[in-house]
């Protein structure tokens, strides 16, 4: 893939050769552009998950990450107190409050290939900082430009790779993710749409309103619909 190809080289990272000019991260060498490599085994490349950003709280553990192989790199983040595993921990609870713990087998599986056979990134690649002291927040702007620039050619790799789902999580990516699916189209892979799986978050995963519940069961249920079937 010509994202984590690029990020591999630890020089990259820093210096943002092929990053936006416009972007105001671009000249901030002290803020890393966060990557992690694509799952090893290609023939089981099974599904993509795209957050937002990550924070300053996230260089450490990723700067240690990056010390170790492809292979450890990928598996240590995709195993971290982070999205990928706060979106298992999500699913979990749902499916025990509102599916009647229906789709047990299907978070099982989903732990398995989450480790090992799903690619994670983000709309925005370098970390942000909600109070702009260790770096600037996160803007609207400069994840247009980051997504315009790596994300388009990540979904369009990871679709010829055989992934066969998108988890896309919460609204800043899926404003981007849902523009480039009416234009691009999704070529077969299924779109998931779900909060973000953050506590933060934990209002928009109990939606009150019967329609928003409704929805979220659709989606949810959809996603472990098609991860049964891998």
């Amino acid at each position: 893939m010509q994202f984590t190809d690029f990020i591999s080289n630890a020089q990259n990272v820093t210096t943002k050769p092929s990053c936006p000019q416009k972007c105001e991260f671009k000249t901030r060498n002290d803020i890393p552009i966060v990557g992690i490599p694509e799952p090893r085994n290609q023939n089981h490349f099974t599904g993509i998950i795209i957050s937002r950003d990550p924070t300053t709280a996230f260089i450490e553990p990723y700067m240690d990450a990056r010390q170790k192989s492809p292979e450890g790199w990928h598996h240590q983040l995709m195993t971290a107190s982070a999205p990928p595993q706060w979106i298992i921990g999500q699913l979990a609870t749902f499916n025990r409050k509102y599916l009647e713990g229906q789709y047990t087998a299907e978070i099982e599986c989903l732990k398995e290939i989450m480790a090992n056979n799903v690619y994670w990134t983000h709309l925005h690649k370098c970390c942000t900082d909600k109070q702009s002291e260790e770096a600037p927040c996160f803007k609207t702007k400069n994840a247009r430009l980051c997504a315009d620039q790596w994300l388009r050619q990540e979904l369009s790799d990871a679709i010829g790779l055989g992934a066969k789902f998108i988890i896309c999580v919460g609204n800043d990516a899926k404003a981007w993710v849902s523009e480039w699916e009416k234009e691009s189209g999704a070529h077969g892979v299924r779109v998931f749409y779900l909060p973000h799986p953050s506590g933060a978050a934990n209002g928009a995963w109990n939606p009150k309103d019967d329609e928003k519940m409704s929805m979220l069961k659709a989606e949810i249920i959809g996603l472990f619909r098609t991860i049964g079937q891998n």
